[in-house]
């Protein structure tokens, strides 16, 4: 009994800040107050963080109590104190050890329990503690159903946010969080809870995307200070405000203070995660570099999800991928990302970073080629690519199309569609296999420039220009310039010179200083001029074999059409005014100039 009065006597005690022994009784004198007394005495050196100090005076309550609740709560409180203590420690492994003695309570307790609330609260916390936000919001919530209260319900709220926060597809609808919140009472908290609810209101307005006032809330919460929020939760959660609102400098700050506070390694890799994408969006490339090297002493990239989705954000951060330390083996490094992700969307999304360097350049890396033949179309369902880009790719590009096409015909109508086949069509065309050409185009369920274009330019090369004709005031750039060549072509087939040279003055006009089209350039010019040459217009036929003059000079062959054209012109103008000009187009076999010298002594005896 005597035992009894000093531990109710150093209990009350403990309740405040005064010296020790100012009381020593319970209010009232009333020994039923002990075990609220022995609760709220431990959870305040708690919440002061004054962990170790907790655990010594509950392993003292069990070792020497007589009070049947009171060592209840003892128990159950030593387990969450020493927990805490982990935590604070680093030492994470023994807080699985701390639930396991935890569990202990049913074998000392379980024929007739107390505070079976309590055991599930302090249950959900400590799965707080690792992480396991899940699991604790189901721990959480059996405590409340026992005997709710402000806090627990604060508890909860805290845990489903994270649950919410950390999930790999995250939910949008948190209208339950606004439920939650709006079941609080703030008059009901004391300085610690209305901390922990300020956090949890922020968190809220940070996932609908109200940054600004998730950031001032966060702060609130800050400033009021609560002992399981100052271990770098504060400060990471708002640079991530900070972040969303796009003060990236400010946010940066707040990411660097938490990472110097961050206890657990989760944690300390999600801030590392951050600072590297904020880092990068500033140029601060050598820290970047450095903050994702940060990430790789938790883990290569076979076992560290941070590291891989830091790798995989990498072409999404402006310029950075010019400045990364391994950009030379960043296709191999997203390829193991893939293959380590293969059925998950990671993995999906590196498949996507190939799938858009192909749109973009129009080549094939080797182990997409490996995923894209072993991918199902429902597999893939979630990557959205601008399916319309494939009509852009480069001769190489579209060769490599046909590739894709070959290898799996299912996913190559997935993500290409239409676009797809009017691009082969496309390829077809440029290699003059027009039948094959034909018939992608009739596959090709498009209303498109770029179909009446092929379909037209088929038909006027057969000597039918009367469709290309009909589209032709819907083309642009140059669908419109290589048009006016063909729909020239076209009558040329026909014999109708009127509009032969109305298209391809049109076409030699618009086509100018494009080097692209220096063949079509060529076969106009030189039609042209030896058409009008033979109707006896010399001069206007003279024009245009000086034009094609200028053509052949940018081309490497036709050295006798270019003999033939110097000499056509001599014969039009006379030998002393083309003596220059063939000069100019001296060529290097000897005959040539054995030829320019037998000429230019018959222009000096003239």
């Amino acid at each position: 009994m005597r035992s009894v009065l000093i531990f109710i006597g150093l209990l009350f005690l403990f309740t405040f800040k005064g010296p020790l022994f100012a009381l020593n009784k319970p209010p009232n004198g009333n020994i039923q107050n002990l075990p609220k007394l022995v609760l709220r005495k431990i959870r305040y050196q708690i919440e002061v963080k004054d962990y170790l100090g907790a655990v010594k005076d509950t392993d003292r309550l069990w070792k020497t109590t007589s009070n049947v609740k009171v060592k209840e709560i003892a128990f159950l409180l030593h387990w969450e104190a020493l927990g805490f203590y982990h935590y604070k420690t680093k030492q994470f492994q023994k807080i699985l050890e701390d639930i396991g003695g935890l569990n202990l309570y049913w074998s000392f307790f379980g024929k007739k329990p107390h505070y079976t609330d309590l055991y599930y609260e302090i249950l959900g916390k400590l799965y707080t503690l690792l992480f396991q936000y899940r699991r604790a919001v189901i721990f959480l919530i059996e405590a409340y159903k026992l005997k709710p209260n402000q806090e627990r319900l604060l508890d909860i709220i805290y845990a489903v946010e994270m649950t919410f926060y950390n999930e790999i597809r995250p939910y949008y609808n948190f209208e339950i969080i606004k439920k939650l919140l709006d079941k609080v009472n703030p008059k009901e908290l004391d300085i610690f809870q209305k901390a922990l609810y300020d956090f949890e209101k922020g968190f809220y307005y940070f996932l609908i995307k109200n940054y600004a006032l998730a950031y001032k809330l966060f702060k609130s919460s800050y400033d009021l200070d609560r002992a399981f929020l100052t271990d770098g939760q504060a400060n990471y959660f708002m640079g991530r405000a900070l972040e969303g609102a796009g003060r990236l400098k400010d946010a940066y700050y707040y990411y660097k203070l938490a990472l110097k506070q961050v206890k657990h390694p989760l944690f300390k890799q999600r801030t590392l995660y951050r600072l590297f994408i904020v880092s990068a969006k500033l140029h601060y490339y050598q820290e970047a570099n450095d903050y994702l090297y940060g990430l790789t002493t938790f883990g290569g990239i076979r076992v560290n999800p941070f590291l891989q989705e830091a790798l995989l954000k990498i072409p999404l951060l402006d310029s950075f991928l010019n400045h990364f330390y391994w950009k030379k083996d960043y296709p191999a490094i997203v390829s193991q990302i893939m293959w380590l992700n293969f059925n998950n969307d990671r993995g999906r999304r590196a498949f996507k970073f190939f799938l858009e360097t192909f749109l973009g350049s129009g080549s094939l890396y080797p182990d997409f080629k490996t995923a894209w033949r072993l991918y199902y179309p429902h597999e893939v369902r979630g990557i959205k690519i601008q399916k319309e880009k494939v009509l852009k790719l480069s001769y190489k590009g579209l060769r490599n199309l046909v590739e894709l096409y070959g290898l799996n015909k299912a996913l190559f109508l997935h993500f290409f569609g239409n676009y797809g086949y009017l691009a082969l069509a496309k390829y077809y065309f440029y290699v003059g296999n027009w039948k094959r050409c034909k018939e992608f185009l009739k596959l090709a369920k498009l209303d498109l420039p770029i179909k009446h274009f092929l379909k037209g330019v088929i038909e006027a090369y057969e000597g039918r220009p009367y469709e290309l004709e009909i589209y032709y005031p819907t083309f642009k750039g140059e669908l419109k310039t290589e048009a006016l060549f063909w729909l020239g072509w076209g009558y040329l087939i026909n014999g109708r010179w009127d509009l032969v040279g109305l298209y391809w003055d049109r076409f030699l006009e618009a086509s100018r200083r494009k080097e692209q089209y220096n063949l079509q350039r060529l076969f106009a010019s030189y039609y042209l001029g030896i058409h009008l040459l033979r109707k006896g217009y010399l001069s206007q036929g003279a024009n245009y074999l000086k034009e094609t003059l200028k053509v052949i000079s940018k081309l490497k062959t036709f050295k006798g059409l270019k003999r033939f054209t110097i000499l056509k012109l001599a014969e039009v103008e006379g030998l002393n005014s083309t003596l220059t000009l063939m000069q100019s187009y001296n060529l290097t076999d000897k005959e040539w100039q054995r030829f320019l010298k037998y000429l230019f002594m018959l222009g000096v005896k003239k």
